[in-house]
């Protein structure tokens, strides 16, 4: 039996390769008529330099429409306007040497005869996997499954877990609506009602949703369309075990037994998308799902260890969210290479850090060059085990948070996730709606993964305290600290909190660090600010005592005569001079002998 066509004939990575290897050349062929730049790792497009493409690979992003993809090949078709299927088509063997793939056997014929439909299930590369074969007999149906593997033919299911019915197109709609349907006949149906959504369905029915994979969809917006009737509802409820985040459809206006297929080709695509994007199925009530969450004195949550103390105090927990604020160049993203340092080194000391909980951390880069980037991580000194790094500059508020879902359900056995910075995350810092949102999002997954977030904020421009926007306000209320580095005119540094709900760090008792040309990098410096400060005092002090022990030729005083020494070598009240004859005893430069009311230097 011959099967259909395949929907990918070719291997769109391998054709993105291959076009990578000329990548200027393609560029100058296809933008002939307009200014290329290079820079850094970029080309840059255009009179503004608004589309941008980069050097090694060909990823690109154009800041004018917000378009981007992966490699030449989607950057060809998007510029020409047309869909990347047919645009691979274009690359002949005279520009690119053939894609080859292993022809795929056809499908033998059946025991049972010839089917009404076969529909093929591939993987997310577009490589043939399987097929379910249709049988209808009047007003029965019947399916087998067929299971494609070391090149031949089994009349098996296929192996678990089985793919997904339309998996290839997730690859090339990476930010569709995914719809999830029972069955491959609304799949269809569905499909070509909706070409810009991605429909999917599993093989083998209700009963077989544990044997599919899901992975592919963990990071994906997904909506469950079920069938209107019991064992529909139970079908979608269980695929929602396995993804938490999609949304169930209420059908419940629909006629008895009616699925996607028999409204596809009956309702407009108007009407389909209404109806897809209205309210969900409510599962439980509000009361029933707050049980979770009630005080239950028989199961307690056990005591957390800190993830992350400064100094002696402890700053950070798992499930909680850390604020790192400062201004432009005060130095937060070393901050963030100390804390990383820190989490994947227990038991070490970086720049004040420690943690005596350690563990694997990922770190996402939404600003810096990648240069930057990656020199940053290589001089955190992390060992690369313990550190996922992820450069994601360029991408726009809904890839970020996209991404940033994806990449926390995929890394594992994460301790930290520290972000460079949070703003990246959303559209505009000042829209409290927004703000809120992110912010809850933002716990939700903390919690939900039982990691810690650290993420890096800027303070308005000209301000002590106050992080930009009502993001920044809603940070301040929600993370469980805010650190604050404060760069005084020497170009020291401080970190300490601006708000804790543990113990607090007062500036006066904050972690200093300045940078050090013998190292090239920041260097922790001995003592806290009121430490220093205070020693500089003593000094002070010091010298004055030595001042009045050679002028008196003296070295013990009565009260009376040390007040007008002190008075006459700081030209200072009575009063200040008694103050400070308290502060050389709290010093320890001073001793007071009360039986023979007089004071004696210790010098």
């Amino acid at each position: 039996m011959k099967l259909p066509e395949p929907k990918n004939p070719v291997d769109f990575n391998e054709i993105d390769a291959r076009l990578a290897e000329n990548i200027e050349g393609h560029l100058q062929a296809w933008f002939h008529s307009k200014k290329i730049v290079r820079s850094g790792g970029w080309f840059a497009i255009g009179a503004h330099g608004s589309l941008k493409v980069h050097s090694d690979d060909g990823h690109w992003v154009s800041h004018e429409t917000e378009d981007r993809g992966p490699g030449l090949l989607s950057l060809y078709a998007w510029n020409g306007g047309r869909p990347i299927r047919e645009a691979a088509l274009e690359f002949s063997d005279e520009v690119l040497p053939p894609v080859t793939r292993k022809p795929e056997p056809p499908l033998p014929r059946h025991p049972q005869g010839e089917p009404s439909q076969v529909y093929q299930y591939r993987d997310e590369a577009g490589r043939l996997k399987g097929a379910v074969l249709r049988f209808d007999q009047g007003d029965s149906k019947s399916f087998r499954q067929a299971s494609l593997f070391d090149g031949k033919w089994h009349w098996r299911a296929m192996e678990k877990p089985r793919p997904l019915y339309g998996a290839e197109d997730l690859r090339l709609k990476a930010t569709a609506q995914v719809v999830l349907v029972e069955g491959e006949k609304a799949a269809e149906a569905l499909r070509q009602a909706l070409p810009e959504a991605v429909v999917l369905t599993w093989p083998g029915g209700a009963s077989a949703v544990d044997q599919a994979n899901w992975k592919p969809l963990e990071s994906r917006v997904v909506t469950i369309w079920p069938d209107n009737d019991a064992a529909g509802a139970k079908a979608a409820k269980k695929v929602r075990e396995h993804l938490p985040q999609a949304s169930i459809l209420d059908v419940s206006e629909l006629g008895p037994k009616q699925d996607a297929a028999d409204v596809a080709g009956i309702w407009t695509p108007e009407q389909l998308r209404e109806f897809i994007g209205a309210g969900q199925v409510q599962d439980q009530t509000l009361f029933e799902k707050l049980q979770i969450r009630k005080f239950d004195p028989a199961n307690l949550t056990p005591e957390k260890r800190p993830i992350l103390s400064l100094g002696d105090s402890p700053v950070l927990y798992s499930g909680n969210l850390m604020t790192v604020a400062g201004q432009d160049k005060s130095g937060k993203s070393h901050i963030e290479a100390a804390i990383a340092r820190a989490i994947t080194a227990p038991g070490s000391r970086q720049l004040g850090f420690t943690s005596s909980a350690g563990g694997r951390i990922c770190y996402l880069d939404f600003e810096q060059d990648r240069n930057d980037f990656e020199n940053l991580l290589i001089r955190s000194g992390c060992d690369p085990e313990q550190i996922s790094g992820y450069h994601l500059t360029g991408f726009n508020a809904q890839e970020a948070k996209a991404a940033l879902t994806a990449i926390m359900e995929g890394e594992h056995d994460l301790r930290a996730c520290l972000i460079d910075g949070f703003a990246d995350l959303l559209n505009d810092v000042n829209d409290a709606s927004e703000s809120n949102q992110l912010v809850a999002e933002l716990m939700a997954m903390a919690e939900k993964h039982e990691v810690a977030i650290i993420g890096v904020l800027h303070l308005n421009p000209g301000s002590e305290s106050k992080t930009r926007g009502h993001l920044g306000s809603q940070l301040s209320r929600k993370s469980q600290t805010v650190l604050q580095i404060k760069v005084d005119t020497d170009g020291t540094r401080t970190v300490f909190t601006q708000k804790a709900r543990k113990k607090p760090i007062p500036e006066s008792q904050g972690v200093r660090f300045a940078w050090c040309e013998d190292s090239h990098g920041f260097v922790e410096i001995e003592g806290t600010p009121g430490e220093v400060k205070q020693a500089a005092k003593v000094d002070e002090w010091t010298r004055m005592l030595y001042d009045i022990q050679a002028h008196t030729a003296m070295l013990a005083w009565k009260n009376k005569d040390l007040n007008l020494a002190i008075r006459s070598e700081e030209s200072v009240s009575e009063r200040t001079a008694q103050t400070r004859i308290k502060q050389l005893l709290k010093a320890g430069l001073l001793k007071h002998c009360a039986s023979r009311g007089v004071y004696t230097s210790t010098l």
